[in-house]
């Protein structure tokens, strides 16, 4: 009884480190690059959304809004830039977070044609999250290729 108690906990704690270990499988050459563009496409969108740099979402033509929003807007986008920061200098990439991350580049991206089309913004705002398409589309290519790991 005892050796099967055992033999069950070993067997359990080896498909755990199974599992953990193809999650972190390292991260290929050009998706790393990918994740250090993203890291620095998304600390300059940080940046845009600081509340004192007003100057940097009008050049961009995106409307103002209370400080606070703003201020969480900026710590989001910063997170995850330094998400992708840790995923490229440690070369292993997590699913999870890059289909959450492609999710929100896609979605932003969707969202600025939206109000474009809905006459808000002029067409200008929407190409300016063009880039934000690109990582979104790569970082699904990416997890297809990687679907049966």
């Amino acid at each position: 009884m005892f050796t099967l108690i055992i033999q069950t906990k070993l067997n359990t704690h080896a498909m755990y480190n199974a599992h953990l270990m193809e999650n972190i499988k390292p991260v290929e050459n050009w998706m790393r690059i990918t994740l250090f563009a993203t890291t620095f496409v998304n600390m300059l969108g940080a940046i845009t959304f600081i509340p004192q740099f007003r100057m940097l979402r009008e050049q961009s033509q995106f409307p103002d809004a209370h400080p606070l929003y703003l201020l969480i807007i900026s710590i989001w986008i910063f997170v995850f830039g330094a998400g992708y920061l840790w995923m490229a200098l440690t070369r292993r990439p997590d699913k999870i977070f890059i289909a959450v991350g492609a999710a929100g580049k896609i979605s932003f991206f969707a969202l600025l044609v939206c109000f474009w089309l809905a006459g808000e913004f002029p067409v200008s705002t929407a190409f300016a999250a063009i880039i934000d398409l690109i990582i979104g589309i790569v970082f699904v290519v990416w997890l297809w290729k990687r679907r049966d790991s």
